[in-house]
């Protein structure tokens, strides 16, 4: 998991505990820019099963690769059916454009 390339200027991301189960739609950790500081919401439900620790020291990856380096945590997912309401990266670019 982790959030889309559009946001910018990453200074602290916090992120569910290893091995805790999130609800889809949770808001379970937060990542702070310079003046704001915003929910992370789960598109899935599951475990958490990785987290990056990396980010504790480069929360700037989060921007920087967020496709590579910057991924916030991996989740085992709970309810194989949610997947259908995911976005690729390019229907998300879709509807933001």
């Amino acid at each position: 998991l982790g959030v889309a390339s559009i946001e910018q200027a990453k200074s602290f991301v916090e992120f569910p505990e290893l091995n805790s189960t999130v609800e889809k739609g949770q808001s379970t950790g937060s990542i702070e820019a310079v003046k704001t500081v915003a929910d992370l919401y789960m598109p899935i439900s599951g475990t958490v099963i990785a987290v990056n620790e990396n980010l504790d020291n480069n929360p700037e990856a989060v921007n920087d690769t967020p496709y590579g380096d910057g991924w916030m945590g991996k989740i085992e997912i709970a309810n194989q059916d949610e997947i259908s309401d995911l976005l690729t990266a390019t229907a998300y670019d879709d509807l933001i454009s």
